[in-house]
């Protein structure tokens, strides 16, 4: 899976990596962030996910 969110402030995309799948969500990032967690409570974000800055980012939001 691949997610990327495009972000306020010239910020850097998001992405989580898994697998091949890419899910692109533009520019919403409370949306993103409902999604993300969505995503924890299900258990889908799993092992071999590379995550890039998320809870700095999520922490400042």
């Amino acid at each position: 899976m691949k997610i990327g969110v495009c972000l306020p402030n010239g910020m850097k995309k998001i992405q989580l990596i898994k697998r091949s799948v890419q899910v692109v969500t533009d520019c919403e990032v409370r949306s993103f962030l409902h999604f993300f967690q969505d995503m924890l409570q299900t258990q889908m974000v799993k092992d071999s996910i590379l995550v890039f800055r998320m809870t700095h980012i999520a922490l400042n939001f």
